[in-house]
C-alpha cells in the first residue's frame, strides 16, 4: 500500500477478534476474589461474554479490546499485510509490527520456528 491518500468508496468489512488483555483478566478475577465470587477461567471467555451481555454496561466496564485479522474488500489489495496496514491507516489495531511476507513455505516454516524459540 503506497497511496497515501487512500479514499474507500466501497464497503468493506473488518474482521478481527475481540480480547481481554492478561492484565484486565487478573485484575477482574482479583475482584471476584474480593467479593468471594467464582473466579473466571480465562480472557478469552470472558471477552466472548461480555460481548454478548445484554447490559452494555457491562461490556463498557470491562477493557476489551479488537485487534483486527483481517479486511475484506474489492479496493485491490494484494497482500495480506496490505490489510494489516490499511487497518493501521483506519485507527484500528493490527499486528503490523510482526507481519513477515514469505516467498515460499520454507520461509513459512523459519519464521514459525522464530516464533517457537521466542516463546
Amino acid at each position: 500500500m503506497t497511496n497515501q491518500n487512500l479514499k474507500i468508496s466501497d464497503d468493506i468489512e473488518v474482521r478481527g477478534e475481540v480480547y481481554l488483555p492478561k492484565k484486565d483478566f487478573e485484575a477482574l478475577n482479583k475482584e471476584r476474589e474480593k467479593k468471594k465470587l467464582s473466579l473466571y477461567a480465562n480472557p478469552r471467555n470472558i471477552a466472548a461474554g461480555s460481548i454478548r451481555q445484554l447490559n452494555p454496561k457491562i461490556a463498557a466496564g470491562r477493557n476489551l479490546q479488537f485487534m483486527t485479522y483481517t479486511i475484506a474488500t474489492e479496493i485491490g489489495l494484494k497482500r495480506h499485510s496490505e490489510e494489516h496496514e490499511l487497518a493501521e491507516k483506519l485507527g484500528l489495531k493490527a499486528n503490523v509490527k510482526h507481519n513477515k511476507v514469505c516467498r515460499n513455505l520454507d520461509e513459512v516454516f523459519e519464521y514459525i520456528k522464530r516464533w517457537k524459540k521466542s516463546e
